[in-house]
């Protein structure tokens, strides 16, 4: 479990999840929204520079990244060694 992603509706527990796994792993958290949204969320991030965000996150040998972005998944996706889907995600999107 190097690069473990987090991946669930919002409220699903993915934060504190990732934050647990963080703390126990001595894996440095990513939380998306960080990365997708500008601080104080008063907009987007320009793509590009949240794309370059994701790849320097996404670089490291360890790492734990929770979210909810699809296009950011598939940007990191090859990278993941261990997939973690909240189970309300997979009930809203497999069922």
């Amino acid at each position: 479990m190097d690069r473990i992603f987090i991946v669930g509706n919002g409220g699903s527990g993915k934060t504190w999840l990732a934050e647990q796994l963080g703390e126990k792993l001595a894996a440095p958290v990513t939380h998306l929204d960080d990365l997708h949204w500008l601080p104080n969320f008063v907009g987007e991030r320009p793509r590009h520079e949240r794309d370059q965000l994701v790849a320097e996150a996404a670089d490291g040998r360890s790492w734990i990244i929770e979210g909810i972005y699809g296009s950011i998944l598939k940007q990191v996706f090859s990278r993941i060694t261990t997939l973690i889907c909240k189970r309300e995600f997979l009930r809203t999107f497999c069922s």
